[in-house]
Order: C-alpha cells, then sequence, then structure tokens
C-alpha cells in the first residue's frame, strides 16, 4: 500500500484517512495525528526547480525555509501550520483541518454552484484575502498560487487562504514549464519569467475577484501558453457583473506592476465596495513600491525585517483624496482605476464670452431676477 492511500502513515505519526480537497497543486487529505489524537490536514509540498538551485541548495531547502516562515504565521485567515514532515522522500505540510471540511466550500466551487458573487459580497471576500496576504507579506513571504480554488468561504462570511504550498520566500521565479499555478492567474511578469513581487499577489488577487463576479477567469485561449501571450499582451475583456468593484479589479489587473494600487489603498477601496465606508475613513497616504514598510524577502531560516518603519508622508494629492472621500458621496463614481476617489470638481469658471452675474439689491417683499447678457462678438 502507498503512501498516499487512506490507511497510510507520514512519518509513523499521521494517518491518511480520506481526501478532503483536491486543485491543480494536488490532494489535501484528512488525517489523524496519533501523537495528539486530534484531527489534521496534510498536503504534498511540490517541489519544482528554481534558477540555481542545482549548484546552490538541496531541493528540500527552500520549501523547508517557506514553510518556516509560513508557521509564524498567527492570522485568522490563514490555516495553522501544525508541522511539515518528510517521509518517502516527499515533504509534506500538516495544517489545521477545520477550514478544509464543511461548511467550508471553494470560491471556485460556490461560484460554479451557486453563480458569479454579488460585487459587495465579493469585496468582502477579497478584503480577507488582502488581508492573510498583507500578514504574509509583512515577513517576507509570498503566496504566487492565489485562484479561487485557495479561497475556502466559510460560515459568517469566514474567509481562509489556503494553497500556501507554492510559495516562495525570496521572490525568485519558479520554472514556468514545472509550476502548477493556472496561467489565467498568474501576474504578466511571472508569465514572461521576472522575479515575483507583492505586486504579482496582488495581480493574482485582481483575477481571483474577475472570476467571482463574472464566473470565468479574466484570460482565456487554447493551451497554456495561449493563456499565457493573453495575460502578457492581451486585453481584458470588461465585466458585465462587477458594478463598483470594476475599478479595483481593472486596477489590480494592468500589466504594469509599479501602476497598480497598494496594498493600503486597496483596502480602502475594498471596504468603500463592501459597504464599510465608515471603516474605511479616510484615503492612506501612497506605499512605495516592493515589499511593505518593514518586510523583506525571506532569504534565510529566518524573516529578515528592516528597522525603518517610517511611513511616508501624504502626498497633496492622498490628501485631496481624503477630503473628497469625506465628502461622502455615494455610487461607483467615488472611484477612479487604481487607487481614491474622483478629484472633487472645481468651480465653474465663466466664459469668455459671458459676464459674471451683477450683485442687484433685493428689496423689501420683493424678488428680482438676474439677467445674464453676452457680450458682443468682435466686429458686430
Amino acid at each position: 500500500m502507498g503512501r498516499a492511500e487512506p490507511g497510510g502513515v507520514l512519518a509513523a505519526r499521521y494517518r491518511l484517512r480520506t481526501v478532503l480537497h483536491r486543485d491543480e497543486v494536488g490532494s489535501v487529505w484528512l488525517a489523524s495525528d496519533g501523537l495528539l489524537h486530534r484531527d489534521v490536514a496534510v498536503r504534498p509540498i511540490p517541489w519544482a526547480p528554481y534558477p540555481g538551485d542545482a549548484e546552490q541548495e538541496s531541493p528540500y531547502d527552500r520549501p523547508l525555509r517557506d514553510a518556516r516562515a509560513l508557521a509564524k504565521l498567527d492570522h485568522p485567515n490563514i490555516p495553522v501550520v501544525f508541522d511539515v514532515v518528510q517521509d518517502d522522500g516527499r515533504l509534506w505540510m500538516v495544517l489545521e483541518a477545520a477550514p478544509y471540511r464543511f461548511p467550508y466550500r471553494s470560491l471556485g466551487d460556490v461560484v460554479r454552484n451557486d453563480g458569479p458573487l454579488e460585487p459587495q459580497r465579493a469585496a468582502q471576500v477579497g478584503y480577507q484575502i488582502l488581508a492573510a496576504l498583507r500578514a504574509a507579506h509583512a515577513v517576507g513571504v509570498l503566496h504566487r498560487d492565489i485562484r479561487p480554488g485557495s479561497v475556502l468561504l466559510g460560515r459568517a462570511n469566514r474567509v481562509m487562504l489556503t494553497g500556501f504550498g507554492m510559495v516562495t520566500a525570496d521572490g525568485g521565479p519558479a520554472a514556468p514549464e514545472t509550476s502548477a499555478v493556472p496561467p489565467c492567474y498568474l501576474a504578466p511578469e511571472c508569465a514572461s519569467g521576472q522575479p515575483a513581487t507583492p505586486a504579482a499577489d496582488l495581480w493574482s488577487l485582481g483575477a481571483t475577484l474577475y472570476a467571482a463576479v463574472e464566473g470565468r477567469p479574466p484570460f482565456d485561449g487554447d493551451g497554456r501558453e495561449e493563456i499565457l501571450t493573453a495575460v502578457v499582451t492581451g486585453y481584458l475583456d470588461r465585466p458585465r457583473r462587477a458594478g463598483p468593484l470594476w475599478p479595483v479589479i481593472s486596477a489590480l489587473l494592468r500589466k504594469d506592476a509599479s501602476a497598480r494600487p497598494d496594498a493600503a489603498g486597496l483596502v480602502w477601496l475594498l471596504l468603500r465596495v463592501a459597504g464599510a465606508r465608515a471603516a474605511a475613513g479616510a484615503v492612506p497616504a501612497p506605499e512605495s513600491a516592493g515589499w511593505p514598510a518593514g518586510a523583506a524577502p525571506v532569504t534565510g531560516g529566518r524573516p529578515q525585517v528592516r528597522q525603518d518603519r517610517a511611513a511616508p508622508a501624504a502626498t497633496a494629492t492622498a490628501q485631496s483624496q481624503a477630503r473628497a472621500a469625506d465628502a461622502g458621496r455615494a455610487g461607483s463614481a467615488d472611484f477612479i482605476p487604481g487607487f481614491g476617489p474622483r478629484e472633487p470638481a472645481l468651480p465653474r469658471e465663466a466664459p469668455e464670452h459671458e459676464d459674471p452675474p451683477a450683485e442687484e439689491p433685493v428689496q423689501a417683499g420683493r424678488k428680482r431676477r438676474r439677467k445674464f447678457f453676452a457680450t458682443s462678438a468682435p466686429g458686430s
């Protein structure tokens, strides 16, 4: 009997019982912990060669380093990592079982069986995904595999972001020919073989939100190569169901990673679409591109955290956007694709051919009408 079969025992401790979840990466098993007598979820950690790995480290160094960084996370939207074991030449990640069991369902299954989400509900889901990503990015961990199948929905609007098995802690690019990430959710820079950054995770979040409200991925084609070409060079079809969430999606799916909204601005945008305008508050100051303040990619056994935590000062644009947000205007007109509300309309100036209205006294008991006279055209 093989190890990955019901009844198989991993590391002389975890007995496999049944498959809880299947996706492009592999299967998630329900297992019994023979030592602590509890249910756990276990999944194999896929290993794909990275450029330079053969000369620098063993095949297991990178996934173990990523798992150690992930195990340090304690966030309500990320499953807890209990253990990483090696058995029969494979690495397995041991996780809390609850998110993989009923009533949790993947976002992909919900959209497939129940139909696309309403924009407000999708924004609530996106906000929780973003909260998990910000926690991971803060310790230098990238996800790299955000898609509807890795987002689990539970009761009371609870969302869990799973699938960190494809994470790369130092931002290095995965080998395209071995990557299990669906190409329609892969950021253009990653599809082109460039190193991943937090902006790549945000692009995948935008593609996932597109699928959540539209019921189909943002890019499609015949075969992986055609889809990758569409991701890198193609144009996005405007969805029909996104409504006020469309400016957020279109901003996240910009080809240029530096032109996408930062995480702080995205929190504000999603809260506004989700209906939590009071919680959103004023528009935050823009963050610098790349990793969030205080975080750096994980390059060793421990995440590297920089000491320069000073936030950049708010710019004049952000301040004017905050004033516009406080005005409380409703509807999708609050947003421009990318970041913040539209600027408040400036007072209309009188055209050159029109005289400004004259101040006329108002007599008691009588209203006076103001008359406007156009100046005569030159030469008339």
